[in-house]
């Protein structure tokens, strides 16, 4: 294990040190500090797996049981673009997700409390008691929160308003307008910005690789010629 981990970081140390190298060469002619666009500069991962080194040293020296090397690695997973580019998509859908999320459950306590209020008018009028059957899941706010919370992650839907509506069939006029928003409207939204987010920020990448490629090829024609 101890052969592995020192072959692995050797090989890691290289590639980057070959990758700064070639920064500075593409640099240099183009006359420019740099030339590759990149929100991870390599030297800082390089300060990193020093910072590993350092550990392993101090590991065989003194031998203790603490080691920065595992947490270091989880850091280290960055340097590789393909995961950068997945936790930016994931980011950026996350980012345009949060609107649709509070319309979501901002939905789900506007009807609770809807579906609570025309409960209490009923207990008050005789109509339903507080011990009926079909309140079952709507007792409080909070259990109509977490039924009607089910029911827009599908989950829960027709299950918990069918003792009510069974009792009660105009009660359908409440959870219709609810299902429509939640299960009908918002979720399938909620996919649509994920793949949108996703397309954007493929385009981009795409347009990036062209941008770098043709630097890249700008510096070689001035070193060739």
């Amino acid at each position: 294990g101890f052969l592995v981990e020192v072959v692995c970081m050797f090989v890691a140390t290289m590639a980057l040190v070959y990758e700064i190298k070639l920064n500075q060469l593409m640099a240099y002619a183009q006359g420019s500090k740099g030339i590759f666009k990149s929100g991870n500069p390599p030297e800082r991962f390089l300060a990193l797996l020093c910072a590993m080194w350092l550990d392993l040293a101090v590991f065989m020296g003194i031998g203790v049981s603490f080691r920065l090397a595992h947490i270091c690695r989880i850091f280290l997973l960055f340097f590789n673009a393909r995961t950068r580019q997945v936790f930016h998509s994931a980011l950026s859908a996350l980012q345009e997700m949060m609107n649709i999320v509070v319309f979501w459950i901002s939905t789900v306590i506007l009807f609770a409390w809807l579906i609570q209020l025309v409960i209490r008018d009923l207990q008050e009028h005789k109509v339903l008691m507080p011990d009926d059957p079909a309140l079952k899941g709507f007792t409080g706010f909070g259990q109509s929160l977490m039924s009607l919370f089910g029911m827009a992650t599908g989950s829960a839907f027709p299950d918990s308003m069918d003792p009510l509506v069974g009792k009660l069939r105009w009660f359908i006029l409440i959870f219709l307008p609810f299902t429509f928003l939640t299960i009908l409207l918002f979720t399938p939204l909620m996919l649509a910005v994920v793949y949108n987010a996703y397309e954007i920020n493929s385009k981009s990448t795409l347009k990036e690789f062209y941008i770098q490629r043709n630097r890249a090829l700008s510096a070689i024609f001035v070193l060739l010629s």
